[in-house]
């Protein structure tokens, strides 16, 4: 054998090596891992668009998370004046561009919530606080008449830095929340915050066999309500069965203030008692609320048809 056939057969050689070497693809497991694969997308196709779906229902619920725990970085342009945008002096609730700017902090951007009952805003402050109560700065809202509903010492727990926009959220469970329209900020003088207002109240009725006159008076300070007294007088003109239910009526009344051991009085169809909001039994429901304000209140005594003065 020459050289020329030693040649060819190791050339032969080689290449059924290199044959030999080359791997066996397997096309069953081409398809399933690709039917894995295939699978797999679709089943992360299905959870987008669950929760897209989701998302959409829920845009409310998302928007009010985001509105109630995301800070914002940046100030809403404002503008560069202390008060901006006003009505009269007042802020109207939803206009993110009106601001009242009180002790060199600015307040801005109220906005409702009406799922949680909330008014949101926003403040700025040119300057830090340690203990901003001191300001006596007070929140106050008002219905579209400009009276006042509402009114709470602006006050924070931790120290207000300068040049960082914060929220703030105050939470009002009362019927009148859908009458708020207006928003002002005031800080008080000491005399202010101490000033005493009152409120009289009048229903005079008469039924068959008996007149009611009954009398509210409420006392306020810094137009929040601290106390008030009732007086209910019954008198009978004709001796019936509704007349006697009447002066029942008074009597029990009168009997289960004697349980609460609260301060009251009875004598011969004519019932009163006064309530102190620091001196009150827990399981006694006032009229109103400790700290309402004179507006809300009289508007509520008015859609009961009493007259106020």
């Amino acid at each position: 054998m020459n050289n020329d056939d030693n040649k060819n057969i190791n050339e032969n050689n080689s290449f059924n090596n290199v044959n030999n070497d080359v791997p066996i693809i397997n096309t069953e497991q081409v398809v399933i891992n690709n039917e894995k694969k295939k699978s797999s997308g679709n089943f992360i196709l299905i959870v987008i668009v669950l929760l897209l779906v989701l998302a959409v229902f829920n845009m409310n619920e998302i928007i009010n998370f985001f509105e109630d725990n995301i800070m914002p970085t940046s100030p809403i342009d404002v503008g560069e004046g202390d008060s901006d945008n006003l009505v009269d002096g007042y802020i109207y609730i939803g206009d993110s561009a009106a601001s009242i700017k009180v002790s060199s902090i600015k307040f801005y951007n109220f906005k409702k919530n009406s799922d949680k009952k909330q008014i949101r805003f926003n403040y700025l402050s040119d300057i830090k606080y340690s203990n901003i109560s001191s300001e006596n700065i007070y929140i106050e809202f008002y219905n579209s008449n400009k009276e006042l509903l509402f009114k709470e010492l602006f006050n924070t727990s931790d120290q207000i830095n300068d040049k960082t926009v914060n929220n703030y959220f105050i939470t009002i469970n009362d019927n009148f929340f859908d009458s708020i329209q207006y928003a002002f900020v005031k800080s008080y003088s000491n005399d202010e915050l101490s000033k005493q207002s009152s409120l009289i109240c009048k229903s005079n009725l008469e039924n068959t066999g008996y007149k009611e006159d009954f009398i509210h008076t409420f006392s306020f300070i810094n137009d929040m309500l601290i106390s008030y007294s009732v007086e209910k007088r019954v008198v009978v003109t004709e001796e019936n069965n509704l007349s006697k239910d009447a002066i029942n009526k008074l009597e029990n009344e009168y009997n289960n203030f004697l349980v609460l051991d609260m301060n009251a009085f009875y004598n011969a169809g004519y019932f009163s008692y006064t309530v102190d909001y620091n001196d009150m039994n827990e399981n006694f429901v006032p009229l109103y609320s400790k700290g309402s304000a004179i507006g809300y209140v009289k508007n509520n005594e008015i859609l009961e048809k009493w007259e106020c003065e």
